[in-house]
């Protein structure tokens, strides 16, 4: 009887999946910097080949759910793990997502399963709790990198959840697919909401493809509000982090983060000066994440330039903390200093 109520859970996520469908297979982001080009030629969305139609949902669960029962009880062995541990007030987070990842490559669907729920106290869960299980099954489904999660991904994002950890953690995962439909969708929903919009926008910096990085550049430039600004700047940071391009799981899409990221520093240089002090703490920080070399570079030369003595300070200031940062070390010389 269980089973059967599983999949009939299950399948309220994937009503909502059919007609995203559509509207998926743009993928390019035509609105693009002219800094920025997506290249010719990308890859069409994959992510609604698998489940265009509901009784493929449900026959893939029920085969796993026949052929593969640990991997259900597993994931209700953390979700009770979880509340046991919010129950003891516990003040340290709870790595919700290494525990459920130790479930192995079958994990999708179980934790499909495990996102049907919007009720917390059905699953006998306390604010807390719930949050943090709902937000380590998405970071573990993000890691994952399928692009079959998208739609049901979208779904959460797309909502007007009452949490943002939930919502960035959604748009994070479906940046982490490399899906360019989904990242697309994803650019959609930051540009729509009105709640949570900052933390939808830093969730795109798991998104690293060029659209998602003109999209952010284009908040950044033409926003007044400060925390959508910083939240921008953030989520370039976590874009463009070479330790993170050095995965091989982002190797695909190596020659697009390398064409990009001279766009990303001249932007963010030449907007510190005109910056707050905040936004300037920001920027700084996420120039050592990119191109510790090339940002020096670049300010270095804006310095010499300018007539301005406040904008000549400014750029020498941040020539230092770059010339000082611990990560220049780890960072080859750009190739891209003027």
């Amino acid at each position: 009887m269980r089973a059967r109520l599983t999949i009939t859970i299950l399948a309220g996520i994937a009503l909502s999946v059919a007609p995203a469908g559509a509207d998926s297979q743009e993928a390019a982001d035509e609105n693009a910097e002219v800094s920025i080009h997506t290249p010719e030629g990308t890859d069409e969305s994959p992510a609604f080949s698998k489940y265009r139609k509901l009784e493929e949902v449900t026959d893939d669960l029920a085969l796993l759910w026949r052929t593969r029962p640990d991997l259900f009880e597993a994931v209700d062995q953390v979700r009770d793990a979880v509340i046991a541990y919010h129950r003891a007030g516990a003040w340290r987070p709870m790595n919700v997502a290494l525990l459920l990842d130790g479930l192995g490559e079958e994990r999708l669907l179980p934790l499909l399963w495990a996102l049907a729920s919007d009720d917390p106290f059905a699953l006998g869960m306390g604010l807390g709790a719930w949050v943090a299980w709902r937000v380590g099954v998405i970071e573990s489904i993000g890691r994952l990198r399928d692009p079959r999660s998208v739609p049901p991904l979208l779904s959460i994002a797309r909502g007007d959840h009452p949490q943002a950890a939930v919502r960035r953690a959604a748009v994070a995962a479906i940046g982490r697919t490399g899906d360019a439909g989904g990242i697309a969708a994803a650019i959609a929903v930051a540009e729509e909401s009105s709640r949570h919009r900052a933390a939808v926008v830093e969730g795109l910096g798991q998104a690293r493809r060029p659209a998602a990085a003109s999209y952010l550049l284009d908040v950044f430039t033409a926003t007044d509000d400060p925390t959508l600004r910083r939240a921008a700047v953030r989520a370039l940071g976590e874009w463009g982090n070479l330790e993170a391009w050095r995965t091989p799981a982002l190797s695909p899409w190596k020659e697009e983060g390398d064409a990009v990221r001279p766009a990303i520093v001249e932007a963010l240089v030449d907007a510190y000066p005109n910056a707050d002090s905040v936004i300037q703490t920001e920027i700084s920080k996420t120039l050592q994440l990119i191109d510790v070399h090339g940002s020096a570079a670049r300010a270095k030369s804006r310095a010499e330039v300018t007539m301005d003595p406040k904008r000549k300070g400014a750029w020498r200031e941040l020539e230092e903390a770059m010339q000082l940062s611990p990560l220049g070390a780890r960072q080859e010389p750009s190739r891209n200093a003027p």
